[in-house]
């Protein structure tokens, strides 16, 4: 057999001639797989370092297609090596692996014991729906390598997650040990494909398969991007208090914060469906618990400034501020005088004290 896209310095090839007498033989072919530094050996979807596999695979396809088309109906989750598929000398199959402690099982029909050699072993374990997303991605129908990236990250990004269902990413998510790779925007660029017609038939079957679970509503996908902007106006700025005029972000990317803030707690600006108002309150709350306090949103947004300057401060206590001391177009020093004059006079309110974080 000719390959010519495989190393041939690497990749072993053993083809028995048949017996005179008509008994089947194997020819086995090893193909090892370098995989490049901090590696993982399960992103074999995207990973160039399984091109001389694709290749191998590839090859046998052309000179059989029965031979690698089913290939994956079953994978081992433990143990050593397990058959995969099972087939008849006719290249029928007759049964599969996946039971057991790993090895390759006995079984005491005529037909099975006829269909004992495995097609495809791996050295180490694989998961079922990875070796038939490798399959259908770099051998029946291959992609680019780049969209790869993509389509792996999210079902790695899913898994460490343990995110199961439809589910839409925020825009905003990025994954990867050594390079981040940004997630969000990449399935965002999914939609806009698909709203534009220029998205594959086979990528959106591969998105909407449930390891991928892509979220295609461009409502969902607007309020992953506003709940984005929010997470990072919280991290900047302590609290989700905005003025109503306030917008976070950059370029094409600013949203109204204030205005969008102030929408959501008004009555029913979650939505009329209580379930996904629900759910929205929830995520809300996730990003801060304060989001929605029942005190006025001023009085939250000066004493957030304040508790956040009382940390660089010995013993986290402030030093006198004087009126006319602005932060953030706020007078601090005029409303936390105000704020002493009251509870010097008695008339601090306990409530919100219960309320606040410590």
């Amino acid at each position: 057999m000719n390959l010519p896209l495989g190393n041939n310095a690497i990749v072993h090839r053993r083809a028995l001639r048949l017996n005179k007498d008509g008994a089947t033989k194997v020819a086995r072919v090893i193909v090892p797989v370098f995989l490049a530094p901090n590696e993982d050996p399960t992103d074999m979807v995207a990973s160039a370092s399984f091109g001389p596999l694709v290749a191998v695979l590839q090859g046998l396809r052309s000179h059989d297609e029965r031979l690698v088309e089913q290939l994956a109906s079953r994978a081992p989750t433990h143990g050593k090596h397990k058959v995969h598929v099972r087939r008849d000398e006719d290249g029928r199959i007759v049964g599969a692996g996946g039971k057991g402690d790993g090895e390759d099982q006995e079984h005491d029909d005529d037909t099975d014991s006829a269909a004992e050699a495995a097609l495809l072993h791996f050295s180490s374990p694989r998961d079922t729906a990875t070796i038939a997303a490798f399959l259908r991605t770099r051998v029946y129908r291959p992609e680019s390598l780049v969209w790869l990236e993509g389509y792996q990250a999210l079902i790695r990004w899913r898994k460490e997650n343990e995110i199961t269902g439809l589910y839409a990413v925020p825009y905003d998510v990025e994954v990867g040990a050594t390079k981040a790779f940004p997630l969000g925007r990449w399935v965002h660029q999914q939609r806009k494909a698909l709203r534009a017609g220029a998205l594959e038939e086979r990528r959106k079957v591969l998105l909407d398969a449930p390891e991928a679970g892509l979220v295609w509503e461009p409502g969902e996908e607007a309020w992953e991007n506003e709940l984005a902007a929010l997470r990072s106006y919280r991290r900047a700025m302590g609290h989700l208090a905005p003025r109503q005029d306030a917008v976070w972000g950059e370029g094409e990317a600013m949203v109204s914060v204030g205005q969008h803030m102030a929408n959501l707690r008004r009555k029913g600006g979650l939505g009329k469906d209580p379930k996904r108002a629900a759910q929205r309150a929830q995520q809300l709350a996730a990003i801060d618990e304060d989001w929605n306090c029942p005190w006025p949103l001023n009085w939250q947004h000066h004493y957030t400034v304040l508790a956040d300057l009382a940390q660089d401060e010995p013993g986290g206590v402030l030093p006198d501020i004087q009126p006319g001391v602005v932060f953030d177009a706020d007078d601090i020093g005029l409303w936390r005088g105000r704020r002493l004059e009251g509870r010097r006079g008695g008339r601090g309110s306990g409530k919100r004290g219960a309320h606040r974080r410590p």
